[in-house]
């Protein structure tokens, strides 16, 4: 998407050595390189823009997700550290609002981040919903079966209320979020299979 270079195409790319790398594509160039001290240790599965692409996501084999600053022109680290995950992050997806992150996992949970907090405000997966909390472990909710593989994609709806989350065994998981997620959040409300 355009807007977080002043118009230009931006575009991210994260890296075998735990990198994040940030392109103007109209450009041809690399803007910015995140790693350093703070930045992820293992190679970078995930990537999304949140907030008006202000913000860059990136989820890791390291079993963290990385916010960093998307305007930045020379790098550095992130911003914030999302952890909470207990394996690799395969996936994320911002909600259209920007406000909130979702991130799915090779531990079969999804978590829902609000970006201003930097807290999960809901887990699905993994024997059923757990409500917000700190780290995102909160009391499990047991509602609905648990993911049976790793989370391997994730999309919101256009008003954010439902997130959709794509399942290694080929099912795909529809969740109400409500708009904003919170911790009143149900799921999964729909399962698909092959």
């Amino acid at each position: 998407g355009g807007g977080a270079g002043g118009g230009s195409v931006m575009c991210a790319a994260g890296g075998s050595d735990g990198s994040v790398n940030l392109f103007d594509v109209g450009a041809q160039k690399l803007v910015a390189r995140f790693d350093g001290e703070t930045g992820h240790v293992l190679p970078v599965r995930a990537l999304c823009f949140a907030a008006a692409e202000k913000l860059l996501v990136s989820g890791s084999d390291d079993s963290t997700c990385k916010v960093f600053d998307g305007r930045a022109k020379s790098g550095g680290g992130p911003i914030a550290t999302l952890a909470g995950h207990g394996a690799r992050v395969l996936s994320a997806c911002a909600s259209p609002d920007g406000r909130h992150v979702a991130t799915g996992s090779a531990d079969r949970t999804v978590k829902v981040w609000d970006l201003g907090s930097r807290e999960c405000v809901c887990t699905f997966g993994k024997g059923g919903e757990e409500k917000g909390g700190e780290g995102g472990k909160g009391k499990g909710g047991g509602k609905g079966r648990g993911l049976a593989e790793a989370v391997c994609s994730l999309a919101f709806s256009h008003d954010g209320a439902t997130l959709a989350a794509g399942v290694d065994d080929g099912s795909i998981h529809f969740f109400s979020t409500g708009s904003p997620p919170s911790n009143e959040a149900e799921g999964p409300v729909i399962e698909m299979e092959e």
